[in-house]
């Protein structure tokens, strides 16, 4: 794999390559560059150089390059599905998944469709004509994380592009191979050189160059709260604009009059399908209503007995590895620390016995820890585990169950589960998330905000903020 700058695939200057890791086997896959302070500039450089004509090309001409993107996604998707399944162990048939690759083109179609129909504001008064007009910011920086490579790269390249800004984006490590298709159809789309540019390597090396960059006005993130701490440190003297999408600790509250039979593949799918629960939105705690907690956590151990581990490539697996070494050694950490703080395992808690060929590869259990009294009882109930490992907690009434979800520094998201309508929404109103679902999960628009809240950060994601966030306000007044 290589570099894409100024509309070409380039080595890294010094000729310095690291290795990308197959999940399920621990084996190489591919080398990407580990890019310098050298391929960095030139990518800035690039994206400084296009940016003039690309931000006095007409909107609408910027956005058919963007129905080409996602007109070439949309053929190449079953590719996309390959790589995503080699480079981050999600299962093939999720990845595979048609509807979930539509609603990303459709995303990107939305995203294009606010792009046009957005105006300026205007208003008359007292002889005075006030209007806005917006401009592009020139170049912004997007650094993603491996988790959702894909979406969350386009997610803020569209409205970025569309906006008539240049971009260069900072993939994860441990997910560069979709990364690289992408690259390859935005240039198969005949976006003009430099408008898109893609630097690999290391976040300490390159996310701190774009930061503090005087050439970059804007930079969007989605990763770690180490990695936002970075970037406020270097980009706070430039006082240049962030968005910043962290990490999550979902709460989905169960109250004792739901047909749990229904629920349950939910909560599995939720919990440990969603790419090995490591899904933004992935379910890590599980408050239960008292009447219902026996026979909830019945139901959901026998379900989860039920699921296939294995190869991510094979057609009947329902959870793949854990993205890195690392991390399995992070949540197998975090679920020792739990039972040393008096959580029960209920099912699950550690590596599961697979085909010798598997030996090396980054599997956990699906795991179920109970054992607790309340939120507060114990450290990794205010913690987000990306992985299959969520925790079962008892609530007797709504005020103990709203503490319990609020508990948490996170605030992205959260689901309630109730047949009591006029309950599941003063309860949705009143807990510190960006986005709430009642009697669903997962289910995000994109045309609403879905936005993160406290440490889940304070990014725009979804609807038009994205596109206040790429674009810069002019009000001119005028007397007549």
């Amino acid at each position: 794999i290589s570099n894409f700058i100024n509309g070409e695939f380039v080595p890294g200057e010094d000729g310095v390559y690291m290795n990308d890791l197959s999940p399920t086997t621990g084996e190489v896959i591919c080398t990407f560059p580990d890019s310098n302070v050298v391929d960095t500039e030139n990518a800035i450089r690039a994206a400084k150089s296009a940016g003039i004509i690309w931000a006095a090309t007409p909107k609408r001409k910027r956005c058919k390059y963007l129905d080409c993107v996602a007109d070439l996604l949309e053929k190449r998707s079953e590719d996309f599905s390959k790589a995503e399944t080699l480079d981050t162990g999600t299962v093939i048939s999720r990845a595979n998944n048609n509807k979930e690759f539509a609603n990303e083109v459709l995303n990107i179609r939305v995203l294009v469709d606010h792009a046009l129909s957005i105006m300026g504001e205007s208003t008359a008064e007292g002889g005075t004509l006030c209007y806005s007009i917006r401009h592009s910011l020139g170049v912004v920086a997007i650094i993603t994380s491996w988790s959702q490579a894909l979406p969350s790269i386009l997610r803020h390249l569209v409205p970025a592009m569309a906006s008539g800004n240049c971009v260069v984006i900072k993939p994860s490590c441990l997910a560069p191979l979709t990364v690289h298709l992408l690259a390859k159809v935005l240039k198969d789309s005949g976006i003009p050189k430099g408008v898109v540019n893609i630097v690999y390597g290391r976040g300490e090396v390159i996310g701190r160059i774009l930061a503090r960059h005087h050439d970059v006005a804007a930079v969007a993130l989605v990763g770690s709260e180490r990695a936002a701490f970075s970037v406020t440190m270097e980009s706070g003297p430039r006082v240049k604009r962030v968005s910043y999408e962290l990490g999550n600790c979902h709460a989905m509250v169960v109250y004792d009059d739901v047909d749990l039979d229904e629920l349950i593949p939910t909560v599995i799918k939720a919990s440990f399908l969603c790419n090995a629960g490591q899904h933004p939105h992935a379910v890590n705690r599980i408050f239960v209503h008292g009447a219902v907690l026996e026979i909830f956590t019945e139901k959901l151990v026998k379900a989860i007995r039920k699921i296939k581990i294995g190869n991510p490539q094979e057609s009947s697996t329902q959870i793949g590895p854990l993205i890195s070494k690392e991390q399995k050694q992070t949540v197998l950490a975090l679920i020792q620390g739990a039972i040393n703080d008096g959580a029960k395992v209920i099912h699950g808690g550690g590596s599961p016995k697979l085909d010798s060929k598997l030996d090396r590869g980054f599997f956990v259990e699906p795991t179920v820890l109970g054992g607790f009294k309340n939120s507060m009882d114990n450290p990794i109930n205010q913690l987000e585990v990306q992985g299959p490992v969520v925790r079962i907690i008892p609530f007797r009434s709504e005020s103990e169950a709203l503490s319990g979800v609020n508990v948490t520094a996170y605030g992205l998201s959260a689901s309630i589960w109730s047949k009591d309508g006029q309950r599941a929404h003063r309860l949705a109103q009143r807990i510190r998330a960006g986005c709430v679902w009642i009697n669903n999960w997962g289910v995000v628009s994109p045309s609403m905000p879905c936005c993160g809240a406290r440490m889940s950060g304070n990014g725009q994601g979804g609807g038009r903020l994205l596109l206040d966030f790429y674009t810069q306000k002019t009000t001119i007044s005028t007397q007549f």
